[in-house]
This record gives C-alpha cells, structure tokens and sequence, in this order.
C-alpha cells in the first residue's frame, strides 16, 4: 500500500491548533506521514512498527527541505548528565546527576520528553516536552 499524501496541506494540518516546529526533512516527506527524528533537528518519515515518532509532517518536501511538524508540547533546553542522542527519551536524572538534570529514560523511567538534537554530558540541547509516561 502507498501512502498518499493529504492535499490542501494547511486547511487539513492547521499548525495553529498544536504545537509546531520546523525540522530538516532526512528524506522525501509527504503531508500527514508521521515522522521521527532521525538526527540533529532532523524528521523522516517512520519506517518501522511501534517507532518513536515525534508528530505529523504539515507540508510535502523533499529532502534536505525544512518540514513543519505537528506534535505535542513545547522544546526547551535541558542539561543532561550523561548524555543524550537525538531520538532519545528523558527522564530527570535528578539522583544521579545534578538536580534538575536529564539523562537517556530507562526502563520505569517516566519520560519528561525526547531530545531534538545530540546533547554531550553536561550541556545543553533542544528536547521536545511530552510528559509521555514510563518507558516498559
């Protein structure tokens, strides 16, 4: 089955009604494919079962364009302990790390929301907020 992309993009995704950001699409992207991030502030189009996505692409491009995204929460910058790569889970590493801290979730972890970009041990990085529950 080929997934056909939705037409009149903006009156059917109205990026008014959720929050939204601007990605560099990683590959060819259709309006309405569900995307993940696949590197820094980087989307593709999910290819796997049950992946990690991030939202909903607004607009068709091609890659290397940027692609406005659809998804839940708002990005912040986030200190991680340890170290985090784009894709990856949060949770606070609060115990482990300095208070307030993140670090990659773990299995019971509750994830606060997903890194954007790499983010190295003790920096700051791009992490979109979800508050998503724990990781099984």
């Amino acid at each position: 089955m080929v997934f056909e992309e939705i037409q009149d993009d903006i009156e059917k995704l109205d990026a008014a009604r959720g929050a939204h950001a601007g990605y560099v699409a990683g590959d060819d992207t259709l309006a309405g494919q569900v995307v993940a991030i696949t590197g820094d502030n980087e989307v593709s189009p999910s290819a796997a079962d049950g992946e990690e996505v991030i939202g909903v692409a607004t607009q068709g491009v091609a890659e290397g364009d940027t692609v406005n995204v659809l998804s839940v929460g708002t990005i912040a910058n986030v200190r991680s302990n340890s170290g985090a790569s784009a894709g990856d889970y949060l949770a606070s590493a609060g115990a482990t790390g300095e208070e307030g801290e993140v670090d990659t979730a773990g299995t019971g972890d509750f994830v606060i929301g997903m890194a954007l970009e790499t983010i190295g041990a003790g920096e700051y990085g791009q992490a979109i907020l979800t508050l998503a529950g724990q990781v099984n």
